[in-house]
C-alpha cells in the first residue's frame, strides 16, 4: 500500500480515493475510519503517506497525529480536515506533519495540494502562508522552499500561541553517523521509505530504525524539521571553516 486515508466518513473517502486514483493510477489507496484501526494496517503494509482527519470519535485531533505517527514514524502525515484555523494548522505543524489540506477546498485545490504532496512535498494553505515572511508567494512553491526554511515557518506561525519549533544544532550532522547523513540526504531529495531501502540495498525495518534515531538526536518530529536542521547545521560549518 502506498497511501492510507484515516476518516470515518464514506463519502469522503471515496471522494478522495477517487482524486487519488486520477492523479497517480499506480498508487495503492487503503482507508480505516478509525486510529484504532491502524496497528493491523501497518502490521501488513508500510503507507508511504496518510491522509488523517482530525475529528475522529473518541480521540481528540493531536493526539491522533501523535499515535500515528508512532505507528509510521518514516511515513509523511498529512492532515485533511474541516478545522483549519492558524493555531491548530501550527499545531498539527509542530506535531509533525507534512502538510494540512482543509475538506473545505475546491476538488481543483484538493486535486492541487495531493499532487503536491503525491511529488514529495508540503502543502499549506495559501491563507496561512500569507502569515509567513518567507518570500513563498504561492502554494505550489512550498515544496521548493520548505527544506530551508521548515523551522522558520513553524516558529512563525507558533509565535502568537508561545510555542517555537527546535533551534538548529550546529553539530547536528556530527552527530550522525555516515549512515544517517545519507539517509537525511535521500530524505531532503523526497525519496519514501521503500525507495531509500532499495537505494541503499537495506530493508524498510533498518531504514525506519535509523530514521527514528536521527530524529531523536536531531530533536525533531519529521523529515522537514530533520531536512532544514542538517541544512542549518552544514550551512553553519561551511561559514565557521570558510577564510
Amino acid at each position: 500500500m502506498d497511501i492510507l486515508i484515516i476518516d470515518d466518513h464514506p463519502l469522503i473517502v471515496q471522494a478522495v480515493t477517487t482524486v487519488i486514483e486520477a492523479l497517480a493510477p499506480g498508487k495503492r489507496v487503503a482507508a480505516v475510519d478509525r486510529v484504532e484501526a491502524l496497528e493491523d494496517v501497518v502490521a501488513s503494509t508500510d503507507p508511504d503517506l496518510v491522509l488523517l482527519d482530525l475529528t475522529l470519535p473518541g480521540i481528540s485531533g493531536l493526539e491522533a497525529l501523535r499515535v500515528v505517527r508512532a505507528w509510521c514514524p518514516t511515513g509523511r502525515i498529512v492532515i485533511f480536515s474541516a478545522i483549519h484555523d492558524p493555531p491548530t494548522i501550527a499545531r498539527a505543524l509542530r506535531s509533525g506533519a507534512s502538510g494540512f489540506i482543509p475538506k473545505t477546498s475546491p476538488r481543483s485545490v484538493l486535486s492541487h495540494a495531493l499532487q503536491l504532496v503525491l511529488d514529495g512535498g508540503i502543502y499549506v494553505p495559501p491563507d496561512i502562508l500569507c502569515l509567513i515572511d518567507t518570500g513563498v508567494q504561492d502554494a505550489s512553491a512550498v515544496h521548493a522552499a520548505v527544506h530551508d526554511s521548515a523551522v522558520a515557518k513553524v516558529n512563525a506561525l507558533m509565535a502568537p500561541i508561545g510555542l517555537t519549533a527546535a533551534e538548529p544544532s550546529t553539530s547536528a550532522l556530527a552527530n550522525l553517523t555516515e549512515r544517517q547523513r545519507e539517509i537525511v540526504e535521500l530524505l531532503a531529495a523526497g525519496l519514501t521509505t521503500k525507495q531509500i531501502s532499495r537505494r541503499l540495498a537495506i530493508s524498510s525495518n533498518t531504514v525506519k530504525s535509523h530514521v527514528a534515531v536521527i530524529f531523536r538526536t536531531l530533536g525533531v518530529s519529521n523529515r522537514a524539521q530533520a531536512v532544514a536542521v542538517t541544512g542549518a547545521s552544514r550551512r553553519t560549518s561551511e561559514q565557521s571553516t570558510s577564510p
